[in-house]
């Protein structure tokens, strides 16, 4: 996989919150990458244990512990058992599958190829670690975001909208961007950031039901 080949590039299946509000546009729910649950702290898992919710705290560890290696994001039917299981604790998470169709470039420089490098080697061991698209999911939007876990949406986090020369830009009902196009105009204009979250990438949410 070369940089800019290749793509789209399979990102996998990943559970996320939901309620996300957005805090740009008021009404609006962010359904982008970047709403990963938040597992317990250690302090708190200590109150877990002691509630009686061994089997909650079981599940948050099993969950950190498919993410960090991967096998998560490949693995469909491991996702959906672990949303259902934490809604029959009490936590509401749905899962999306996640691809990015397009890759920004950052100003040229060392730093820049070197950093380039290590993120496409990243995302070729998840796109291999997925075996293909599932067929017929419907397709929430476009976000701008870093691409690897723990991700930051240009569109979700604060930053992009103080940049001079920035879009105006209008979001769909999953506080996303519509069309690629749209994608485009962004790109560029985020990866100017001064920000350690960089290459943003154009990224496709699709929701599996």
């Amino acid at each position: 996989m070369r940089l800019g080949s290749d793509l789209p590039i399979r990102l996998g299946f990943f559970l996320q919150r939901t309620g996300v509000p957005f805090p740009f546009r008021p009404g609006i729910c962010y359904r982008g990458i970047d709403r990963l649950p938040f597992p317990p702290p250690p302090e708190e898992e200590e109150e877990i244990a002691r509630s009686g919710t061994a089997r909650l705290l079981s599940l948050w560890r099993e969950y950190c512990d498919v993410s960090f290696t991967g096998e998560l994001h490949g693995d469909e039917l491991l996702t959906r058992r672990l949303r259902r299981a934490f809604g029959e604790e009490g936590i509401d998470l749905e899962i999306i599958y996640a691809e990015v169709v397009l890759i920004g470039t950052l100003p040229a420089g060392e730093d820049s190829v070197e950093l380039m490098g290590s993120v496409m080697l990243r995302l070729r061991q998840l796109h291999d670690r997925v075996t293909s698209r599932p067929v017929g999911i419907p397709n929430l939007g476009y976000d701008v975001s870093y691409p690897l876990p723990g991700f930051h949406s240009a569109l979700f986090q604060p930053g992009l909208q103080e940049i001079p020369g920035a879009p105006d830009f209008d979001l769909n009902s999953a506080g996303l961007l519509g069309t690629v196009d749209q994608v485009k105009n962004i790109l560029p204009i985020a990866n100017r950031m001064d920000s350690s979250w960089r290459p943003f990438c154009g990224i496709v949410i699709s929701l599996i039901p």
